[in-house]
């Protein structure tokens, strides 16, 4: 008797088997997002943990809005008054010299301060009284404004709210968002070519000093000076 051999096909099982487990692991995750979302307790899976911002963050919007409804208050007071920048001034004593641009180098005496009064700049204190020179354009864009409003000899209380001083950024003692006050006394107006030839001036002075210094001979103590006189 003559067998047929017949030969069978194999079973594609990766075919088979792939797509039922894919649908294994969406069930699982369906069940593990519903879960979590009944429990309050997932890390992570609450409407609190997502919108309640940090302890840190805020203290500085508290911060803030200290210094902005302080500001807002500020401005209402007799002899204040507000630029459209949002920089408010008091002019303690008006000047009679040259007023500066922009593109001048300025010599002024300075106390900062935060509004609760604490003084974190001084020229008193960081520079023996004497006045600091520096280029207008160099600084904060509150003292850029407010120093061309005056003129030499004049003397001005200039408040810089956040965003014409450090804004957001922490500088020194200074917090992010702070209102600056600054009692500012402008003392000299320059060119640049003027300040270079007064700097070069101070320099050559100082040299001299140093060189007379120098050779200056010891004083004798009263002692020797007396056994020579002997």
């Amino acid at each position: 008797m003559t067998q047929t051999l017949t030969h069978t096909a194999p079973i594609p099982w990766a075919k088979i088997l792939f797509p039922l487990l894919i649908v294994l692991l969406l069930g699982a995750c369906n069940r593990e997002a519903n879960n979590n979302f009944k429990n309050p307790d997932a890390v992570g899976n609450t409407p609190a943990a997502v919108a309640t911002p940090s302890s840190e963050n805020s203290v500085e919007q508290q911060y803030a809005e200290v210094n902005r409804q302080w500001l807002a208050t500020n401005s209402k007071q007799d002899g204040v008054q507000t630029t459209a920048s949002g920089l408010q001034y008091v002019v303690k004593k008006e000047g009679t010299g040259k007023q500066p641009t922009l593109n001048d180098v300025v010599s002024v005496k300075y106390t900062g301060r935060l509004i609760d009064g604490t003084v974190f700049d001084s020229t008193d204190k960081n520079n023996a009284g004497n006045p600091v020179t520096f280029p207008l354009d160099s600084v904060v864009q509150g003292w850029q404004e407010g120093l061309q409003l005056m003129k030499e000899g004049a003397e001005y209380t200039l408040i810089l709210p956040a965003a014409l001083g450090y804004g957001e950024q922490t500088v020194g003692s200074i917090p992010a968002n702070s209102a600056l006050i600054f009692d500012v006394e402008l003392v000299k107006v320059m060119t640049m070519e003027e300040a270079v030839a007064e700097h070069a001036k101070q320099q050559a002075q100082q040299a001299n000093e140093q060189q007379a210094a120098q050779q200056q001979p010891a004083t004798e103590n009263p002692a020797e000076q007396q056994a020579t006189q002997q």
